[in-house]
């Protein structure tokens, strides 16, 4: 399926909403990550995804398709939370006060969330509340491991640290180093990168 992304006004805050556009289908999403507001066009699916049909048939063109829309026009605040290991934010809206109370308590409570923030419209403004900001874990040797990124001069102390490589022999990996690896992975394909070069 193809689609258009673009960046709009959103109707609720004025601020830019995230707006994609599937061109095939005519099924569209809107969401603005500064106050929640949340706008979905898409066909009705049954409990494991497939279209609906108007007559139930297996006819599936679009005539015979249900678009259901739906639309937050006044959500209670936008929410982004990020997990440890995860490369990306989780984003959405909240709709009540109930709800940014449960998502508070779950944030603060569970170990596996790195940081967790909401955003509301409050007297024309959008005002971000920090819930959770732990930060990036650190491992036993003192080493930051933001977004699992194992960075190489990290990894070169490291080895300078614990082995009786040289730096310029460790410097020679660099092109080779892959900074998703954990340091193990990447010692190992060092002593083998290293043993090719001697023969």
């Amino acid at each position: 399926m193809g689609s258009v992304i673009d960046y709009s006004e959103c109707p609720n805050c004025g601020q830019e909403c995230y707006n994609e556009f599937y061109y095939k289908t005519g099924e569209e999403y809107i969401f603005c990550n500064s106050c929640g507001y949340n706008y979905s066009a898409e066909y009705k699916t049954n409990e494991y995804g497939g279209y609906l049909t108007k007559d139930g048939t297996d006819n599936y063109s679009f005539d015979n398709l249900t678009l259901e829309v739906k639309e937050l026009k006044n959500p209670y605040c936008a929410y982004k939370m990020k997990n440890y290991g995860s490369i990306g934010f989780q984003c959405g809206s909240l709709s009540n006060e109930d709800e940014y109370y449960e998502l508070r308590g779950f944030a603060q409570t569970n170990e596996s969330v790195e940081f967790a923030s909401v955003s509301m419209l409050v007297d024309g403004k959008i005002v971000e509340e920090v819930l959770v900001d732990n930060g990036p874990k650190v491992d036993s040797a003192g080493f930051i491991h933001d977004d699992n990124v194992y960075h190489f001069d990290d990894w070169v102390n490291h080895m300078l640290s614990n082995s009786d490589y040289t730096e310029s022999e460790l410097m020679e990996f660099e092109l080779y180093y892959e900074n998703l690896l954990h340091f193990d992975m990447n010692t190992s394909n060092f002593i083998n990168f290293n043993q090719k070069n001697k023969y």
